[in-house]
């Protein structure tokens, strides 16, 4: 059985849409890759692509509280923008405390070395960024989180 959304081929050009043919999204291990159908695609750009969060914001942004409605969803209590984490609250020191190996030894628990994972991968990103690396470098960093 089809769902609305893969019935749908083109982007409703008098409802605010581009008018252009539905790309086709695809889950590959933890993320999810787009493939641009479109005939009047921008051919200086790969046709399939990762869809990073901040594109996957925009898109559920712009559902309108009727079409929510139709979803089944209450956009007073919740919508699928919320979803996606912009900020990530860091928990204090003492839920977190260092782990007693030995007697003199100790160790940071599972919940700081993924915090400094965190930290490490986002600084690796912005220095790429800021020497100007090309997208394909700044997408393997992106997708070896």
């Amino acid at each position: 059985m089809l769902s609305l959304a893969e019935s749908v081929s083109f982007c409703s050009a008098e409802h605010g849409g581009c008018g252009y043919k539905q790309p086709k999204y695809r889950k590959v291990g933890l993320g999810i890759n787009i493939e641009y159908q479109d005939d009047n695609f921008d051919n200086t750009r790969d046709r399939k692509e990762p869809l990073w969060p901040d594109q996957a914001l925009k898109v559920l942004e712009r559902i309108s509280d009727e079409d929510l409605k139709l979803m089944g969803c209450d956009a007073r209590v919740g919508r699928p923008d919320w979803a996606i984490l912009r900020n990530l609250a860091v928990a204090p020191p003492p839920v977190r405390p260092s782990v007693l190996m030995t007697s003199t030894m100790r160790s940071e628990d599972d919940l700081t070395y993924a915090y400094q994972q965190v930290i490490k991968m986002n600084n690796i990103l912005k220095e790429q960024r800021e020497k100007g690396a090309n997208q394909t470098i700044i997408n393997e960093l992106r997708t070896s989180l």
